[in-house]
């Protein structure tokens, strides 16, 4: 008899292999971690397998059962071939489904959030500050050069009001200097990102240097986007330069909640748990079932860090690339999972941040040849 669970213990256990980073920008090493376990009667024996069932690693457990442990794919290493792979299913009809996408995207419209004044010496925040759905954005063209103050003005125009805060992974290119004039006249909050950890205290210092004073706009600062535990190291350092310089909010390490689970210090040296994930590297989640698949996920983590808010740092769905099991990559399936998503949290919409605004075509296809086409919006 078998049966089927999830299981934050069993990585604990399996330690496992956190994500190192790439290049720049938010080329992404894995992604979410999901942890799907089947308890089988036998010897005492983990067998850790890959999404195609084909073996990695095994060890000796003390339960008196063997755990087969599906780790999803990692955009670091290629899927392995196999001798009968799973049939893809025939990628849905795109039909109207931009428009679908667009309106999935201003249906979670929320008021624009009060500001605030700042104050001389303002308390230290641990959560977020927003009152509507996130974004992405990359300060990036195609051909890896700068995106300009005009182009960084173009593309926000693109975006509905009902995105309340902007997701930036670096502070590189001028992007956030770009951004934060832009961002203070619609309204929006920024999360801007420390990207290289061998340079924490520079790279906070070209924030520091971009925002001056007027720190009311930033909403969390992020140190590391999926490096897999050498983050948390960073974040003391990191908030007490930042506290000098007088931002008192949220300092977050971004990961996917399988390296939580096999490292929590992860979420437990941020002040709230900032989680990457994605229902399309699952597998085996449908579009319309991918609010569930989220509120899973944000279960498994709960009982890592218990008591801290919650935010899904990444989500959405490719809109072209290969088929993982039944995830088909398309535009009518990206519009589905958005509104799935965004009806599932909306007692929350600040929780999302869906990536991305635009296609990244400066980035590596990748092994799934997903990872240019995240983008919902479209220069038409």
């Amino acid at each position: 008899m078998k049966t089927t669970l999830l299981s934050a213990v069993a990585l604990a256990i399996l330690q496992v292999a956190a994500g190192q980073p790439h290049g720049k920008g938010h080329r992404h090493a894995r992604r979410d971690a999901v942890t799907h376990i089947e308890v089988i009667e036998g010897p005492d024996v983990i067998v850790v397998v890959d999404q195609y069932d084909q073996a990695i690693t095994t060890e000796t457990a003390w339960n008196a059962a063997s755990t087969i442990v599906s780790l999803p794919p990692s955009s670091s290493s290629t899927p392995p071939p196999a001798s009968s792979p799973p049939a893809k299913p025939s990628p849905p009809s795109d039909a109207g489904a931009v428009d679908a996408v667009k309106a999935a995207a201003v249906s979670s419209e929320a008021p624009s959030s009060t500001s605030v004044a700042s104050s001389a010496a303002p308390s230290a925040t641990s959560e977020p500050s927003v009152a509507g759905n996130g974004l992405t954005w990359s300060e990036y063209n195609a051909d890896s050069s700068c995106k300009s103050q005009s182009q960084a003005e173009a593309d926000f125009a693109k975006i509905p009001d009902s995105f309340k805060l902007v997701r930036i992974y670096r502070s590189d290119c001028g992007g956030l200097a770009n951004v934060l004039p832009i961002a203070k006249q619609r309204g929006m909050k920024i999360m801007i990102g420390v990207w290289d950890l061998s340079a924490v205290s520079s790279e906070i210092s070209t924030i520091t240097s971009a925002v001056g004073t007027d720190w009311d706009v930033i909403d969390t600062v992020s140190i590391g986007n999926e490096m897999g535990g050498a983050a948390p190291g960073h974040i003391a350092a990191a908030k007490s330069q930042l506290r000098a310089s007088g931002y008192n909010g949220p300092v977050v390490s971004v990961d996917t909640i399988g390296a939580m689970q096999a490292n929590p210090s992860i979420c437990q040296e941020s002040d709230y748990i900032a989680a990457n994930c994605h229902p399309y590297f699952d597998g085996h989640t449908e579009p319309s079932a991918s609010g569930d698949f989220l509120n899973s996920q944000i279960a498994l983590v709960k009982q890592v860090c218990p008591g801290k808010k919650v935010v899904i740092t990444e989500t959405g769905w490719p809109t072209q690339g290969d088929s993982n099991g039944v995830a088909v990559p398309s535009t009518s399936n990206q519009a589905t999972v958005m509104s799935t998503i965004q009806a599932a949290f909306a007692d929350d919409p600040a929780s999302i941040i869906f990536l991305s605004s635009f296609d990244d075509e400066w980035k590596a296809p990748g092994p799934w040849q997903v990872e240019q086409h995240w983008g919902f919006l479209h220069s038409e």
